[in-house]
């Protein structure tokens, strides 16, 4: 995927000092103490080859079900796969599904969120995490 003007302008900016452009760091050190840097570690122990690309799912949830198909619209435009669904037992109940083949990198999971939180603040949503099956031997088909 081409990565939007917003995560453009990004790329060349550091989340909590974790940058870009920082490869030096082992695989598992280099994640900060949070839920994603939490998440990237599990892919790591779990198989996952980071230096690999694969598919990542980003959830942003959102109000009702014609700010989801909005949402969509305005995601796809930017290269993002969409898919919608309800989900009832949530704050906002429908979920607007934003998936994309990328490496999984602290920097980039980051910078993804920050672009969805900014186009899905119109339609009255907001990131609500995101996942993947990794690139392991128990994960996604290979990504080539």
């Amino acid at each position: 995927m081409q990565q939007s003007p917003t995560a453009q302008s990004l790329s060349n900016q550091t989340f909590g000092g974790w940058g870009f452009a920082d490869q030096s760091r082992s695989m598992t050190d280099n994640f900060p103490s949070d839920s994603d840097g939490d998440a990237l570690r599990r892919l790591v122990s779990d198989g996952s080859d980071l230096s690999r690309p694969m598919f990542i799912d980003f959830q942003v949830a959102v109000p009702d079900e014609p700010a989801a198909k909005e949402l969509a619209v305005a995601a796809s435009k930017l290269g993002y796969h969409v898919r919608i669904y309800e989900s009832p037992e949530c704050t906002l109940p429908w979920t607007c599904q934003c998936s994309t083949r990328m490496l999984a990198t602290y920097e980039g999971v980051m910078a993804i969120q920050i672009e969805l939180a900014a186009i899905s603040e119109q339609f009255g949503g907001l990131p609500d995490g995101w996942g993947t099956f990794g690139n392991g031997p128990n994960g996604q088909w290979p990504v080539e």
